[in-house]
């Protein structure tokens, strides 16, 4: 079963903090080792990833500017999932 994955951009994704209505972040990294963020809305199934003005995939170059990007939004009691992506040539 696959998720269905909707594109939201910044400024709807103040609106839905503001009105309280992010369920989940996930902080997902990518490939290239930059991170993503995915929310889960309290009234809508699947994930949402966040879009810059450009129709971009919005990125941070680490967990530091991410993490400050989600404490502007002030959801102080939505929790937080951190996905790591997992090379295949990496390991054992």
């Amino acid at each position: 079963e696959t998720k269905e994955m909707m594109s939201i951009d910044e400024n709807q994704l103040e609106e839905f903090a503001a009105n309280n209505a992010i369920r989940q972040f996930i902080l997902r990294e990518m490939a290239e080792q930059k991170f993503s963020l995915v929310v889960v809305l309290t009234w809508k199934e699947g994930e949402n990833v966040l879009y810059n003005a450009r129709k971009q995939l919005r990125l941070w170059p680490n967990l530091n500017t991410l993490a400050g990007y989600i404490r502007g939004l002030r959801c102080l009691t939505t929790p937080i999932t951190l996905e790591l992506h997992y090379d295949s040539t990496h390991g054992t």
